[in-house]
């Protein structure tokens, strides 16, 4: 069982941020079971769908923008996540776009291409020491690292990469592709996919 993430923001962003593109991306991600966007999944009430949907998630990714700041229901959405004490992590340009009350929350700044920084919209839903502890009954989640570019991920020995470079190694599917780090402990070492752990760390399982 893992996360189930709702993505809220503005009708107007929904093209400017690509947010269809953005969910299917995030939810291709180890861990993250669901990703609902009401645009994507509602039946054009989206009252009705914030009902049914918001108790049942974890986590709330909030686009914070001109657009958001005065959307009645984005309003709702992260009001009804701050109530119920669940993570909330803003992703903005502009940090005066925050809601005032959100701004000390752990959030991601984004001036650029946002799908290069999906990665570390992950790692904030996995790593945030207040969201996991609504999530120790269910499992525990060992951090380990991209033996390509060293990223913090999940454990995985069957996966030992992050979705982007996994993209890149999978251009080519070479299993004995030599690459830079050990999966479990982040030091310089000659692993590939078939072998992603240090001999000290491997002497350890």
């Amino acid at each position: 069982m893992g996360f189930k993430v709702f993505v809220s923001y503005a009708t107007a962003d929904s093209d400017r941020f690509q947010i269809g593109e953005f969910a299917t991306r995030l939810q291709a991600y180890f861990n993250i079971d669901e990703v609902l966007m009401w645009e994507e999944h509602s039946k054009d009430n989206i009252i009705s769908f914030m009902n049914e949907n918001l108790e049942k998630c974890d986590v709330l990714i909030l686009f914070c923008t001109e657009n958001s700041k005065i959307s009645k229901p984005v309003i709702l959405e992260w009001s009804a996540f701050l109530a119920a004490d669940k993570r909330i992590i803003p992703i903005f340009e502009n940090v005066e776009d925050i809601p005032f009350i959100l701004k000390p929350m752990l959030g991601l700044e984004c001036k650029d291409n946002l799908f290069n920084k999906i990665d570390k919209v992950y790692q904030l839903i996995i790593k945030t020491e207040k969201f996991l502890s609504h999530k120790t009954e269910v499992y525990e989640i060992d951090v380990g690292y991209c033996i390509r570019c060293q990223i913090e991920i999940p454990i995985n020995r069957n996966r030992p990469y992050c979705l982007k470079c996994f993209k890149t190694w999978a251009d080519f599917g070479n299993p004995d592709y030599i690459d830079n780090y050990c999966h479990k402990c982040g030091k310089n070492y000659d692993s590939t996919i078939n072998y992603p752990l240090c001999d000290e760390c491997f002497s350890q399982t």
